[in-house]
């Protein structure tokens, strides 16, 4: 994809060098590449990805006439919850990119997915005073064993 070419120039990201050697002729040559980094190239993902999903979840939703009656309907607190859960969804994709490209693929989503599974768990457990019962202290004890598994997974990044 010519978008995320490091020799075309067309990425967005910091300017560098790309240093190579021909060991036949023993000259070396520096030529300018665009370091793209993950985040900027995350972001760009995503912006791809609406410009694909609008028009799919338009067409799914009963097209533009509908949309707008169903905007219509909703109210502004509504529309506000959707615009700021849409905002942290993206922050939250960023975060996970940069995790992958700091601990690696492997432990990147290990430690993410763990974390929203802890915590996405427990929140509930408190908010539905579910977490002095019975059930809840199961709940909890598999927690404490998901919390070991992460701990065990921090301490292999080190």
């Amino acid at each position: 994809n010519a978008s995320f070419s490091p020799t075309r120039g067309c990425a967005v990201g910091t300017m560098g060098t790309n240093n190579s050697t021909n060991k036949t002729t023993k000259t070396t040559s520096t030529t300018p590449t665009i370091d793209l980094a993950y985040h900027h190239a995350f972001a760009l993902f995503q912006f791809y990805a609406a410009l694909i999903n609008i028009p799919i979840c338009l067409w799914w939703a009963g097209g533009p006439q509908r949309v707008h009656f169903l905007v219509g309907q909703a109210s502004a607190l509504d529309l506000t919850l959707v615009c700021c859960f849409s905002f942290i969804w993206g922050i939250g994709s960023l975060g996970f990119g940069l995790a992958c490209k700091i601990a690696g693929v492997g432990l990147g989503t290990n430690l993410c997915l763990g974390t929203v599974m802890v915590v996405g768990t427990f929140l509930p457990l408190v908010t539905d005073q579910i977490l002095f019962t019975t059930a809840g202290a199961i709940v909890v004890v598999g927690l404490l064993a998901c919390c070991c598994g992460l701990a065990l997974a921090v301490v292999s990044f080190q």
